[in-house]
């Protein structure tokens, strides 16, 4: 509790000055940590200011204040990064870099945030947004930040925005529809593609975001990228831990780690909107490689929604290698879901007793050590227009290498479910219930062994 904020009255007194439309003046930041503390002292003091930092300048933080490195900001900060670094001492005793306090509000542009380290059970290791604080993060780079407990680089409590605008030669700057095509590439339409092979129509995200064009900001290529990376947490949540409003949009968030749940993102009885964002390479220990979410303590249910987002390649020692579902609410549009790995079942999805909505989405090629290579879901689970392809659960006796129902309740519209691989049939579905749908454009087919045969209950529209 020390590392909550206390504002002062002369605090409180400059921020009532700010929010009455004081503008923010400009300071210009020295090459010095010195400059820097005196500069965010001063802008807290009169309640408002922009922060210019020097170009491409480090600045090594070497002592803290209750286990923050910089000042708390109470104030109306912006921070123009100018391609600087901040970044905690080697030899520097454990604390995060930047938290914004009660009343506190954040932008933070340009900039590398490096080597925090934030103590439990607050998290945060580059940046806490407590309970009534704000931040906006704009290109910026988190980077080998760490927490003791959860928030590995970020932990939100209160109101945080990551974005970024990336624009290619292939933005119009108009947007398409969905329905209707201008006949040029532009960011929302996405260049989404119409699989019709079979009659039913479909759109896809794939020909604008896949792997390749996210592995160009691994190496900070795509600068126009806001990058969070190799953090970790020993407990979940390697990347963010969120547990107020949460919108992350035009990010890579890539080869974190985290002890406890979610290697990546953990959203703990919060509201997460996650767009054009790729979720890949994170390895959890406990559920959830990619992402996670979970009600809070106090029962609140956590919503998510995932809209043309690539999670891919992440990895559990245990369930959901990609995205983990425990009693809360997910949506899930124009989104790929590959090649992610899950010790245990679900290599795509785990479903614990929560809602999931898969709408024009891909679900292909992931695997599972025990049951649902693709999907294992003991809650509700609806799948329109999508795809559950070359997944596999491949233990001695693991089945349904495409989807798992245990309990629950499974809708299938427009889906195709082909060419999954299970160890035991049934390859394709299995429902341990009689509360599964399979519309008659939903084909289930090229499965391996079976498509749901072995199944203990049938499962209607699937022959073999």
């Amino acid at each position: 509790m020390a590392e909550k904020s206390v504002p002062s009255p002369q605090q409180v007194a400059a921020k009532k000055a700010g929010d009455a439309g004081k503008q923010r003046k400009d300071i210009n930041v020295g090459c010095s940590t010195d400059d820097l503390i005196a500069a965010l002292v001063r802008a807290n003091a009169e309640g408002a200011a922009t922060l210019i930092l020097s170009e491409v300048c480090t600045y090594t933080l070497t002592a803290h204040n209750g286990g923050n490195g910089l000042p708390v900001i109470v104030g109306s900060i912006a921070i123009e990064g100018n391609g600087a670094t901040i970044v905690r001492a080697a030899n520097a005793e454990e604390f995060r870099i930047l938290n914004v306090g009660l009343g506190g509000n954040l932008q933070l542009r340009d900039v590398t945030i490096k080597g925090g380290f934030a103590d439990a059970p607050l998290g945060g290791g580059g940046l806490l947004v407590q309970t009534g604080g704000k931040a906006t993060v704009e290109h910026v780079v988190f980077a080998f930040n760490q927490s003791d407990g959860a928030g590995g680089a970020i932990a939100n409590d209160g109101i945080t925005r990551i974005v970024s605008s990336p624009k290619s030669d292939k933005d119009d700057g108009k947007h398409d529809d969905g329905k209707h095509d201008d006949g040029k590439d532009d960011k929302d339409g996405k260049g989404l593609t119409d699989f019709a092979d079979d009659g039913i129509s479909r759109t896809w995200v794939e020909d604008s975001w896949n792997e390749d064009d996210w592995a160009k900001g691994e190496d900070g290529e795509n600068a126009n990228v806001t990058l969070i990376r190799q953090n970790s947490a020993l407990g979940s949540g390697g990347a963010i831990f969120n547990t107020g409003a949460l919108s992350v949009s035009n990010t890579r968030i890539s080869y974190n780690n985290a002890l406890g749940d979610a290697g990546g993102l953990l959203n703990f009885g919060g509201t997460a909107e996650v767009a054009d964002t790729s979720i890949d390479h994170n390895h959890g220990i406990d559920d959830g490689g990619g992402i996670s979410m979970a009600p809070n303590l106090a029962g609140r249910v956590s919503t998510t929604t995932l809209k043309r987002t690539l999670v891919a390649n992440n990895f559990t020692n245990d369930a959901a290698g990609g995205i983990n579902n425990e009693g809360s609410n997910l949506y899930v549009l124009h989104s790929i879901v590959r090649g992610n790995i899950a010790t245990q079942s679900g290599g795509g999805f785990v479903n614990d007793d929560g809602k999931v909505t898969v709408d024009d989405s891909k679900i292909d090629k992931n695997s599972a050590g025990g049951l649902g290579g693709g999907v294992f879901s003991s809650g509700q689970f609806v799948l329109r227009r999508s795809e559950v392809n070359l997944n596999s659960a491949v233990g001695v006796a693991s089945h349904s290498g495409g989807i798992r129902n245990s309990s629950g309740t499974l809708t299938l519209s427009g889906t195709r479910v082909i060419a999954n691989f299970a160890s035991v049939a049934p390859g394709g579905i299995s429902t341990s219930n009689d509360q599964v749908t399979v519309d008659d454009e939903s084909p289930i087919v090229k499965n391996r062994p079976t498509n749901c045969e072995g199944s203990l209950v049938e499962v209607p529209n699937c022959f073999g």
